[in-house]
């Protein structure tokens, strides 16, 4: 399922002053039901319990999911200001081709507040509340605003609908407490306030002719993003240097409290790298065959070449390798680049294997999740074969006649670099929403922060604690050895 923009945020700067330091305690989230009568959590249809949620009628049910979201995150989280999560559920945008399942983001950002750890930074409210000891917004009482869709319960989208069972047996529908913890990590910190599109810091302004009059602040997201090309964090870069590395592919989560925990979670399995040219130089989630032969450990780069098919009856070149190529002699010592459909995936590889390519890259007929796996015997097979997804496969095809390099390699975490750092979700067209403020859709196991609610989640929060630590929540826990190049400084 696709993940919806945050609700419009506002800003603060509170105002600095010394307060004496408290000991903390285990965070209060309060969920302050803001629905009118008869609708959303005051909605008096009947139901049966479901999956330990004792709610009899509709709305009952709702705020008991939001309320085990909440106490998730209140056990795992130290603050002695109150967070209240002001939530609606409404009727919003719904069909069978597509929905908006809600959203979640903190009210309020602030900045300049007493015991901040990064001058002239934008923190979320519940963030800064916690650092400062005490309410910093005069505007809202509210940290987080949580808007969901009310109309899923009519089986709208494609038929399936909300499950409130508390017990993770959604099967075909959507499992709120889920979706919950992912948004709710939203509101309490993972997130930011640069605009990937353009690059500018919260709260810049611009005069009528666009000039900047005010470059606004970083938030506290920037200062862990690290842009692994130029080796700068966001913090060191300007707008357009920003926007950039937004679609680069070369973009990391570099806190080392994620560092630290990600090998215990990641696992490790096949990687297919695009070395060159910059318009695709990323890692992609792939599959490796079954009838695969040997990736070496430490991987093989070799520049890419697409399957030219002998043509059609009307002439049109396909590339889909279900018979020997016409371009064979391009293909010599180059990793060949396939496309799914026309038979099966071993055909296309022996043919490749035989013509001289020593590896091959099939590009499926999807464009989210994860690949399909390419199924098959055949044992004369010695080429790694991998999979990608369609979009990416068209991406690369886009860049031939032209020089393409990759290096396919299975022994690595998946979905972090060779320092353990996540990478961030920076597909190559910026998704205002998704773009930047999510882990990479690489990782495996699937992570709760994906921009996508993925069927094999948990009720567990895994790497996204770990962040939350990175930008503050942590204080006084003992912290993971820093490790690389990360600091936690302004440059």
């Amino acid at each position: 399922m696709n993940r919806f923009p945050l609700i419009a945020l506002t800003l603060s700067l509170a105002a600095a002053a010394t307060l004496p330091s408290v000991a903390e305690a285990k965070a209060t989230i309060t969920i302050k039901n803001n629905d009118g009568p008869n609708e959303g959590f005051n909605d008096t249809t009947a139901v049966t319990p479901v999956g330990g949620n004792a709610g009899t009628t509709l709305g009952q049910q709702r705020l008991n999911v939001f309320k085990a979201a909440a106490d998730v995150w209140s056990n795992l989280l130290n603050s002695n200001v109150e967070i209240v999560i002001r939530a609606n559920f409404d009727p919003l945008t719904c069909s069978a081709t597509s929905a908006t399942l809600g959203a979640a983001g903190p009210t309020v950002y602030v900045a300049g507040f007493p015991n901040a750890p990064l001058a002239d930074t934008w923190y979320p409210i519940a963030l800064g509340d916690k650092l400062a000891g005490q309410h910093l917004s005069a505007t809202t009482a509210e940290s987080i605003s949580a808007r969901f869709n009310s109309s899923i319960d009519t089986g709208c989208f494609t038929g399936v609908k909300w499950y409130y069972g508390l017990d993770g047996n959604a099967g075909t529908n959507i499992d709120l407490l889920i979706v919950l913890l992912h948004e709710f990590g939203h509101g309490l910190g993972f997130v930011g306030g640069t605009d990937p599109g353009s690059g500018a810091f919260l709260g810049q302004t611009t005069d009528a002719n666009g000039n900047v009059t005010a470059p606004g602040h970083p938030s506290i997201w920037d200062s862990f993003m690290l842009d692994r090309t130029s080796g700068l964090h966001w913090t060191q870069m300007t707008d357009a240097t920003r926007a950039a590395s937004s679609t680069s592919g070369h973009l990391v989560w570099d806190g080392p409290w994620v560092r630290s925990a990600a090998p215990g979670i990641l696992h490790s399995g096949p990687v297919m790298t695009l070395d060159s040219p910059s318009a695709v130089a990323r890692q992609t989630l792939s599959q490796i065959a079954d009838f695969s032969g040997p990736v070496p450990v430490s991987g093989f780069s070799a520049t890419v070449v697409v399957v030219n098919d002998p043509p059609d009856a009307s002439g049109m070149v396909g590339h889909f390798g279900c018979s020997a190529p016409t371009n064979s002699a391009s293909l010599a010592g180059r990793i060949a680049l396939i496309d799914r459909s026309g038979c099966n995936f071993t055909v296309k590889v022996k043919n490749a294997q035989t013509a001289g390519a020593v590896g091959a890259i099939v590009a499926d007929n999807i464009d989210e999740g994860l690949p399909n796996t390419m199924g098959g015997t055949d044992s004369t097979i010695t080429i790694p074969a991998f999979s990608v997804m369609r979009d990416y496969g068209a991406l690369l095809e886009a860049q031939l006649p032209g020089s393409v390099s990759a290096t396919m390699r299975t022994v690595i975490r998946a979905g972090s670099d060779d320092a353990g750092n996540l990478y961030v979700f920076t597909p190559t067209t910026v998704s205002q929403g998704s773009s930047i403020y999510h882990f990479d859709i690489s990782a495996v196991p699937d992570l709760l922060m994906e921009p996508f609610i993925n069927s094999d989640l948990s009720h567990g929060v895994d790497l996204t604690i770990d962040q939350l630590k990175d930008i503050g929540w942590a204080i006084g826990d003992p912290a993971p050895p820093i490790t690389g190049r990360h600091s936690l400084k302004r440059h």
